[in-house]
């Protein structure tokens, strides 16, 4: 097994084991390019570019039979508790009006948990 300190971006040539990078994608902190960009759809300008920011560095080597697209590509995503905040609440408010799915929803709640214990008050 690789071990990585996923606090720095890595080549995109190097390749991790499965196991790797499965514990990698459950981080509440890592997400995929698709997941960014439907939720950059539904913000404001600043919140929005907190998440093109993220989605601009090089993503985390996946496994060398890896199937997925660039859709998939996963990226490390930097917020402070309040913008994590802001974005699970427009998140809410597009999912009370149909235009964010569920499992979109969920993926928020679970970051925006996972932001307000890393540090930071609201």
């Amino acid at each position: 097994m690789l071990t990585y300190n996923w606090r720095h971006t890595l080549p995109s040539v190097l390749a991790v084991d499965w196991p790797t990078y499965k514990a990698l994608c459950e981080r509440p902190d890592v997400m995929p390019r698709a997941m960014l960009d439907r939720t950059s759809a539904l913000l404001r300008p600043r919140l929005a570019a907190a998440l093109h920011t993220a989605r601009a560095a090089t993503p985390h080597p996946r496994p060398a039979d890896h199937k997925g697209d660039a859709n998939t590509d996963m990226f490390e995503v930097a917020l402070s508790a309040t913008d994590a905040g802001a974005i699970l609440a427009a998140v809410e408010e597009a999912a009370g009006r149909g235009h964010a799915s569920p499992g979109l929803l969920a993926a928020w709640r679970e970051a925006d948990d996972h932001f307000a214990s890393a540090g930071e008050t609201r």
